[in-house]
């Protein structure tokens, strides 16, 4: 299987090639239906084989979500009713659950609320329950530092979905414990509060606490190389784990050294379309877009989509990154393809959309 990004108009696709009979059931079922919680499909034939060209216009994968800030407890649950909410659909449409991709760089949110979007490949047998794991294993790794209880159920459900007989149901019944609400709709005969949380009213912005340990260690989860065994213990408060750390680093310094501080250089943004905006890139990764809480300089235009680009510092210089944009990002004449990183040289003209910049 093949997949690339590309471009056209202004919609952004994820393309992926794979060898599979254009004509059959399933393939005719996902693109002439609109199934909830799966991208939009269309299949177009080239050289005699069969694409699939998903609609990938303004989501983001969750992969890069998760890299803007950690994520929360209300988003994991959000996240884990939506996939209950695909797989329900495609019971009703008779398609199989071993043609979802669940890898985090192919699992697609929408930036304001977490909804979910999913591809459903035609042709491609994947194991869904060791794909589901593997993705339970990353979002434990991606929640939010200091909300211990988002943590406790992101482990729950890690360790559910490694059992032989784990189900959704089981998930579900992990999800709402304790909440003396009924999560399947079907069976209450009306839109339960579970139903109804679907759709969050706000995301909350992400706090992490210092210090150099990784959240495994933070948290005390372990790992056993040998028999891949999780166990966790939290610490009975987090400051003195990181005080006891800053004491520990003390000691283990032998001499001291007068360090001189030395300025960074400062890059800026500065506006060349009539707005007279400069936005001062203070650190990097930067994120431009108009989605406050997601992006670290809000644009506030119709043009811009919520996450448009990204500029990074790399040892050769710096480079801009489109990210599913709408509109488009533009390096002096040269137009970026959906997820395409380009070289960002001191004096290039940088368009988001119609508000373009000088990159000094």
């Amino acid at each position: 299987m093949e997949v690339q990004y590309q471009r056209e108009a202004s919609h952004n696709y994820l393309v992926v090639r794979i060898e599979t009979d254009r004509e059959g059931y399933e393939a005719r079922m996902a693109e002439e239906n609109r199934i909830r919680g799966l991208l939009p499909l269309a299949i177009k034939e080239r050289n005699g084989k069969a694409v699939f060209f998903y609609d990938i216009t303004s989501r983001q994968p969750l992969a890069r979500m998760a890299e803007t800030r950690k994520i929360r407890e209300d988003e994991l649950r959000h996240l884990l009713l939506g996939l209950a909410a695909v797989l329900a659909e495609l019971k009703k449409y008779l398609l199989s659950e071993t043609h979802l991709l669940l890898k985090p760089d192919l699992v697609y949110l929408d930036p304001g609320d977490y909804t979910i979007f999913l591809c459903f490949v035609p042709g491609y047998e994947g194991d869904f329950w060791s794909e589901l794991s593997g993705l339970m294993e990353y979002l434990l790794g991606a929640m939010s530092h200091d909300d211990r209880q988002g943590v406790v159920l992101a482990y729950e459900l890690f360790q559910a979905v490694k059992q032989d007989n784990c189900s959704m149901e089981n998930l579900l019944q992990i999800l709402f414990r304790g909440e003396g609400k009924c999560y399947r709709e079907q069976e209450c005969g009306e839109e339960t509060e579970p139903v109804r949380k679907l759709k969050m009213d706000s995301v909350e912005e992400n706090k992490q606490l210092p210090g150099k340990k990784s959240l495994f260690s933070r948290l005390g989860i372990r790992r056993d190389s040998r028999q891949q065994v999780w166990s966790m213990e939290f610490p009975e408060e987090w400051g003195k784990e990181e005080n006891h750390l800053q004491q520990e680093e003390k000691e283990q310094r032998t001499d001291t050294v007068m360090l001189r501080r030395t300025e960074k250089p400062v890059r800026k943004l500065v506006s060349i379309t009539g707005d007279r905006e400069e936005i001062i890139l203070e650190y990097f990764p930067f994120l431009l877009g108009k989605q406050e809480g997601l992006v670290d300089y809000v644009l506030k235009k119709d043009t811009i989509s919520r996450l448009h680009a990204r500029i990074d510092q790399t040892e050769q210089g710096y480079t801009v990154t489109d990210l599913n944009s709408t509109n488009g990002v533009r390096v002096g004449k040269q137009i970026l393809q959906a997820n395409e990183t380009v070289e960002l040289k001191m004096g290039d003209e940088l368009y988001l959309a119609d508000a373009g910049f000088l990159f000094l």
